[in-house]
């Protein structure tokens, strides 16, 4: 199914964004805003072409993990295993937390999954939670890289 302009913006970048920087907390490497971009706007852009063109979901995760690596590898100078480890860690983080919040949202709401696809608005909240789950484990990951939350996010 292809993604709408307002789906791209407000539900895929945000997850790419999230993606990018739980990598970036597998490598020990900063988080600085150029580069995230640099990685994420790209990745955005191939998640929208692979869903376009209607690959099937094994194809599509494959390619997007081959092609995070690669970013990785030609953003942040990392080594190809290195990238390739951290971005088949992490798109199994997703797998794993979007079945956790999509059942979570399922079973509270008593909903079906065509129900989410039917309306837009819906889809894209949807998939907030996963991306909150992504986001806390990257900042954990990184908090323990770095000795504490404070340090984490600048207050120390």
């Amino acid at each position: 199914m292809a993604l709408t302009p307002l789906e791209v913006l407000c539900q895929a970048l945000p997850e790419m964004m999230a993606i990018v920087l739980c990598c970036l907390a597998l490598l020990r490497r900063p988080w600085t805003i150029r580069p995230l971009l640099m990685v994420a706007i790209p990745l955005t852009f191939a998640v929208w072409v692979f869903r376009a063109i209607g690959l099937p979901f094994g194809v599509h995760t494959i390619l997007i993990s081959v092609f995070l690596a690669a970013l990785l590898v030609l953003v942040y100078r990392v080594n190809l295993r290195q990238g390739l480890i951290a971005a088949v860690l992490t798109i199994m983080l997703v797998a794993v937390f979007e079945i956790i919040g999509g059942g979570i949202i399922l079973v509270s709401t008593g909903w079906t999954y065509q129900d989410f696809e039917a309306n837009q608005l819906v889809h894209i909240l949807s998939g907030l939670p996963h991306v909150i789950l992504l986001l806390a484990t990257a900042l954990l990951i990184r908090t323990r890289h770095e000795g504490g939350w404070r340090r984490c996010i600048g207050l120390e």
